[in-house]
């Protein structure tokens, strides 16, 4: 399989950035949901230090898809969908997109405004975003949250389109993402 993607099919590098950042972003959700039920204490804050490490790798991961999507033309759409469906799915990529950057950036702007530091596995700490405000953080931690259940929405809704395309329209757009469409 080749790196670069192509008029026909997606590359390695699309492909693992696409399925990394899902899988992440689902556990990110679950965890948040159950973290949020927890009471306060040690353990309730190592899941955090988790969450906002993971936070941190999707947001490199969302920088790193968009600058090879500047780079790398997305492969054109397969199938015979309306041109107004067609537009919806590409609105539907780009709110995802967006949400693949902004749920990270919130969360940390949620984390400075608290007073909490952010770390990626230990391993370095970010910047603060914002002085340490009560009222500021509670407000990112509703815009946080109003995103990750308005990212479970276009999950679904995606991962909804992609079973249409595949068992229904039984075109190859779900199994180019899967890597097992070369160019054809």
């Amino acid at each position: 399989m080749k790196l670069r993607d192509s008029n026909n099919r997606y590359g390695l590098v699309t492909i693992t950035n696409h399925w990394v950042t899902a899988l992440i972003m689902i556990g990110m959700v679950i965890l948040g949901l159950y973290m949020a039920d927890l009471p306060k204490g040690p353990d309730k804050g190592n899941l955090i230090d988790i969450h906002k490490s993971f936070g941190v790798l999707v947001l490199m991961l969302g920088v790193l898809r968009l600058s090879w999507r500047l780079l790398n033309p997305m492969p054109e759409a397969v199938g015979n969908a309306a041109p107004w469906l067609r537009k919806i799915a590409r609105l539907l990529h780009k709110l995802l997109m967006a949400l693949i950057l902004l749920l990270p950036l919130s969360g940390w702007l949620m984390s400075s405004a608290g007073g909490h530091p952010v770390s990626f596995f230990g391993q370095f700490t970010l910047p603060s975003l914002a002085v340490e405000n009560k009222s500021v953080g509670d407000l990112v931690r509703d815009l946080h949250e109003l995103l990750a259940w308005t990212l479970v929405t276009l999950l679904v809704l995606h991962a909804g389109a992609a079973l249409k395309h595949h068992f229904v329209a039984r075109d190859i757009t779900l199994r180019r993402m899967l890597g097992v469409v070369g160019d054809e």
